[in-house]
C-alpha cells in the first residue's frame, strides 16, 4: 500500500501494521467517504487505518473461515455512502460480512447467495445493500433490504456475463460487466446497455462525481 501527499508526484509506503499476508492479486480496499483518513483493506484478514495509512490495525483476523480450517481471501470491501458505520466485505465463500460499528465487530450472512467470486458489496442508502458476482452460471446481481441478512436476486434479463461493480444514481442501478456498462431503471428487472460509443470491454470499477 502506497500513499502520496502531493497529488501523486511522490509516493511512500504506508504499510506499518500490515502483515505479509497471502491475498488475492488485486487487494480490495475502500476509503470512508465522510472521513478520508479512515480506510479498510482486506487480505484474508480485515485491516483498518484511521490516519490515512500511516498505521494499520487488524480488527478481524479471519473474516471468512473455511471448512478446511483456513480463511477465504477477501475480494470486496466497501464503506456505505449513506452511513460510514456500515462496512461490507465479500469473498468466494457464498457469504458477505457486515459491520455496523466501523469494523469493530462483524456478522457474516449467506442467505441465498451463490458460492462465487464476490466482486462488490455496496450500500447507497439505509438498509439497502447490493452484491455483484463475477462468474458464469450464477445470478450476478443481488439486493438486500435488511443490511445483508437476507438476499434476493435482481439479475432480471441481464445477459450471461460476469458483473464487477454496481452503483446507484437517482434511483437507477448501473453495473460494470465484462462487456461494458449496463443500466436498470426498475431495480434490476430490465437491464440495457448504458449509452453508446463504449466498446465491449471489461468495466471493473464505477465512480460518480457530481
Amino acid at each position: 500500500f502506497w500513499r502520496s501527499e502531493d497529488f501523486g508526484r511522490t509516493w511512500s509506503q504506508a504499510m506499518s501494521g500490515l502483515n505479509n499476508d497471502g491475498s488475492l492479486f488485486y487487494i480490495s480496499y475502500d476509503m470512508d467517504p465522510f472521513e478520508p483518513a479512515n480506510l479498510y483493506l482486506g487480505t484474508y484478514r480485515m485491516y483498518k487505518t484511521t490516519d490515512g495509512g500511516r498505521l494499520w490495525t487488524m480488527p478481524n483476523s479471519c473474516l471468512f473461515p473455511s471448512e478446511s480450517g483456513g480463511c477465504y481471501y477477501i475480494s470486496a470491501v466497501s464503506v456505505s455512502t449513506a452511513d460510514p458505520r456500515y462496512v461490507f466485505a465479500g469473498a468466494n465463500s457464498g457469504a458477505v460480512a457486515v459491520s455496523s460499528n466501523a469494523g469493530g465487530a462483524w456478522t457474516v450472512y449467506s442467505s441465498g447467495l451463490p458460492v462465487a467470486y464476490c466482486s462488490s458489496v455496496r450500500s447507497f442508502e439505509a438498509n439497502i445493500v447490493y452484491a455483484t458476482y463475477s462468474r458464469y452460471g450464477v445470478d450476478k446481481v443481488w439486493r438486500s433490504s435488511d443490511y445483508g441478512a437476507t438476499w434476493t436476486s435482481i439479475n432480471g434479463d441481464l445477459p450471461e456475463v460476469p458483473v464487477n461493480d454496481i452503483m446507484r444514481i437517482d434511483g437507477k442501478l448501473i453495473i460494470g460487466t465484462d462487456v461494458g456498462p449496463f443500466i436498470s431503471e426498475d431495480e434490476g428487472t430490465i437491464w440495457q446497455r448504458l449509452g453508446s460509443g463504449i466498446p465491449s470491454v471489461v468495466v471493473y470499477r464505477l465512480r460518480y462525481s457530481e
